[in-house]
């Protein structure tokens, strides 16, 4: 499916693995994936994001200069997780990525909280303690970006939205 991205950008990226098949449930997979998305944020100039990394599926929260890039990155990021894990497959393990376009300031900061808090919505961490140095959410980013209290505030009120809230109608 072609698709066309803006520039000067924020979005939001929903990537399922391929049937929804917990393959990040072992942490040591888990880890591979962050270390490509953290080398891809590099790679490509995105300094302003946020992620989560679920047992079947990711969220990426990305401002972009240049729309071309989601591409590339997914790409990279995809080819790269699956080379690395060495899983034999006949498909894919990742599943069709979505994709959102915040239309306000509040629905950014909204999306942000549903971002970092998705481990604590799926009962992957209890606690905002045991979010705030889980490796798999950029929620301590958040909480150095806007103090402890109003990210958390943040995540609360977005914890029981499904990604499909979020999309611009």
């Amino acid at each position: 499916m072609a698709r066309f991205f803006l520039d000067h950008v924020w979005y939001f990226i929903t990537v399922p693995t391929n049937d929804h098949e917990p393959i990040f449930h072992r942490l040591e997979f888990r880890g591979v994936l962050l270390e490509k998305l953290q080398t891809a944020f590099r790679k490509f100039s995105i300094n302003k994001y946020h992620f989560s990394i679920m047992s079947d599926h990711y969220h990426i929260l990305i401002y972009v200069h240049e729309g071309a890039v989601i591409p590339k990155l997914l790409h990279f990021i995809h080819g790269g997780t699956s080379f690395q894990l060495h899983l034999d497959r006949p498909t894919s393990i990742w599943g069709e990525y979505h994709v959102y376009v915040h239309a306000t300031e509040e629905l950014l900061d909204r999306v942000a909280g549903y971002v970092v808090g998705n481990p604590i919505k799926h009962g992957e961490v209890k606690t905002f303690d045991a979010l705030l140095i889980w490796p798999f959410s950029s929620f301590s980013l958040l909480v150095e970006q806007v103090g402890r209290i109003s990210a958390q505030e943040m995540v609360h009120s977005t914890i029981a939205l499904e990604d499909a809230d979020f999309s611009v109608r």
